[in-house]
């Protein structure tokens, strides 16, 4: 066997090559003699490795209504624009070659239209001419549909939540994958920053973009404190069609991100110290000015800016993922109904979820407290009636927020 190996090894290539052409007359051949079909899928990439297009299309054709085969169609149509030196990489078409591609990528798609592939090609094909719009269309819309089959395979696809900071995304992604049995498998596989907020939580484009073979959707809970600002916008409907959001009382939020820079301090995380904003001698400061400085300076503009962005992109018919907002009070007061409604957004069965315990919350650890009216007695009246006017009127209709 190793002989054989390395006498083919050093062969000349174009022996090798003709050898190659010989073999697949004789193959074709005895096909169309016995008319046995079933290796033909194995015949045509040995065709299309030899640049036998003919025979390729030959095969092709006698499967026309299988999308198995007809997908190869635009293998052969690389290889008639690029020759030998079709590499899958390649995206340097002619004006002309790109539009025959891309009118045949068309009409495969209307035929079969429940091909996430096909609209993944495409998406590819338009990137080629410098279409970006459509092309991120197409990614989404490739998306919907391997979400369908998720569904129908009785999978979840992947669930991403953008949460406010303190605002329960940690429970909410733990609960969510270990509730669904999903293993986080690809942890690495889309990457984000959630640096200094509000302005700079980015998710990246990800890494299996890279790749030309098929990219498929993974099944896994992914957190993150994502803003709705521009990076994102161009991103996430790239990753996934359906986004959830979880908001918090601002009132309650302010506080609950006060008491955990303590925790901060405790459990001695230097990074988080220096992505936070904070002014020198703030770890002495009272209470009282403490919360007056974030209310003027930091943790209030910045929600009302976070959670006014994810407002603001959920009317914008131009940004395509559905999104649907999910409130701390809720997973504090009836967990059950906060969860159900999630998975009813994913079209996930209410069945395949184990609903999570009730979290215990202690002082000086990340789960400080669950409180959603701690505010109340924290804030003093000029503080609440400060944040109260900063915070627009129809949230507090909205999110169903008390006023006093």
């Amino acid at each position: 066997m190793k002989i054989s190996r390395l006498i083919l090894n050093n062969l000349a290539q174009s022996f090798k090559y003709d050898l190659g052409r010989k073999i697949g007359r004789i193959l074709f051949f005895f096909r169309k003699l016995t008319c046995l079909l079933f290796f033909d899928e194995y015949l045509l990439r040995f065709y299309l490795k030899l640049n036998d297009l003919g025979k390729a299309e030959k095969i092709i054709t006698d499967h026309k209504d299988d999308i198995n085969y007809c997908r190869y169609i635009l293998d052969v149509e690389r290889l008639k624009s690029f020759g030998t030196d079709a590499r899958i990489n390649r995206l340097d078409y002619n004006k002309e070659d790109f539009k025959r591609i891309y009118n045949i990528n068309q009409k495969l798609i209307e035929k079969f239209p429940e091909d996430f592939g096909l609209k993944q090609n495409m998406a590819i094909n338009l990137l080629s001419a410098g279409y970006q719009v459509e092309s991120r269309f197409q990614f989404f819309e490739s998306l919907q549909l391997q979400r369908n089959q998720k569904l129908k395979d009785g999978k979840s696809g992947l669930i991403f939540i953008a949460g406010g900071h303190r605002s329960g995304t940690g429970f909410t992604e733990k609960s969510l994958r270990d509730g669904l049995k999903i293993e986080d498998t690809s942890k690495n596989l889309i990457n984000t920053y959630d640096e200094y907020f509000p302005k700079y939580g980015i998710v990246e484009l990800p890494s299996y973009l890279s790749s030309y073979e098929l990219n498929l959707m993974p099944d896994r809970v992914m957190g993150t404190h994502a803003g709705a600002i521009e990076a994102n916008m161009k991103t996430l409907p790239i990753i996934t069609d359906k986004i959830l959001v979880i908001i918090r009382d601002i009132r309650q939020s302010v506080v609950s991100k006060v008491a955990y820079s303590e925790y901060l301090r405790y459990s001695g995380n230097i990074s988080a110290l220096l992505k936070y904003q904070y002014p020198d001698d703030f770890f002495h400061w009272s209470i009282e000015k403490k919360i007056d400085w974030q209310i003027e300076n930091y943790y209030v503009p910045s929600d009302i800016e976070w959670i006014s962005g994810w407002l603001k992109i959920d009317e914008d018919p131009n940004f395509p993922c559905e999104i649907h907002f999910s409130k701390f009070e809720d997973l504090a007061n009836n967990p059950k109904k906060y969860f159900k409604d999630i998975l009813s957004f994913y079209g996930i069965p209410n069945e395949k979820f184990t609903y999570p315990k009730t979290p215990t919350f202690k002082l000086k650890t990340h789960f400080r407290t669950g409180s959603t009216d701690e505010w109340r007695v924290v804030l003093n009246n000029e503080q609440i009636q400060k944040i109260n006017s900063l915070i627009p009127e129809e949230w507090f209709d909205r999110f169903n927020w008390p006023v006093k």
